[in-house]
């Protein structure tokens, strides 16, 4: 079971819940969702999970018009509150 939340102009929303072990997969298919034929630049975050965030690069950078720019160990506040494993994606669209 997997918590999606998200941060969107100051506003932290939940999102759902999602079932499944592939946590790449599930991540790769909100943000497919949400972009909207979009295209979009991406950050990739990982506590103590380096092979899920390369792993959740090259799914997204499967998708058209995806640019994932970084990936980046989440910062101690993050990975102290949520625990190895974690994984973040921030995303924005190209205008």
């Amino acid at each position: 079971m997997k918590f999606l939340i998200a941060l969107s102009g100051g506003d932290v929303k939940f999102l759902g819940v999602r079932f499944g072990k592939d946590v790449a997969e599930i991540l790769a298919e909100e943000i497919r969702k949400q972009r909207n034929g979009k295209e979009i630049k991406a950050a990739i975050g990982h506590a103590a999970s380096p092979k899920l965030a390369t792993e959740l690069k090259e799914k997204l950078e499967k998708q058209p018009k995806t640019k994932v720019l970084f990936i980046s160990s989440v910062s101690s506040v993050v990975g102290t509150h949520t625990g190895p494993g974690t994984i973040t994606v921030a995303f924005y669209p190209v205008e």
